[in-house]
């Protein structure tokens, strides 16, 4: 991540001005669900054809953390454990990439926040209903 640098001006009596740089290469924090007063809400899921799309043998099934920002967008999918493929982890880290939330809040405030998810994809097979 690039370095972000701010600018401050400070009055000083002695001097017009004092120019002080700070520097922040600190990754921002994301809040866990515990730590929330209301936890992110689900507005757009992932598609529900995720499973037909990956390769090789189903089920298949992962860690995930999803990291979700002030507006309810995916910052990142972090994957933790993994039974998937890397052709595969990459259509799952698409796919969950594209979900949208309500944000996470703290007081009343949007705040970034984490989910850690397991999911597990298989084959849906239909069958004839019968009465």
């Amino acid at each position: 991540m690039p370095e972000k640098s701010t600018r401050t001006e400070a009055r000083s009596p002695k001097a017009s001005y004092a120019i002080v740089e700070f520097s922040s290469t600190q990754e921002p924090y994301y809040f866990k669900a515990s730590e929330l007063d209301e936890k992110p809400q689900v507005l757009a899921d992932i598609a529900s054809d995720l499973a037909s799309r990956l390769t090789g043998e189903l089920p298949q099934s992962g860690v995930l953390r999803l990291l979700i920002n002030e507006r309810g967008e995916i910052d990142q999918v972090v994957i933790d454990e993994s039974g998937f493929s890397e052709a595969n982890q990459r259509l799952v880290q698409d796919a969950f990439s594209k979900m949208k939330f309500h944000a996470g809040k703290i007081a009343g405030n949007p705040v970034k926040s984490e989910l850690k998810i397991e999911i597990s994809l298989e084959n849906i097979v239909a069958r004839p209903y019968s009465e």
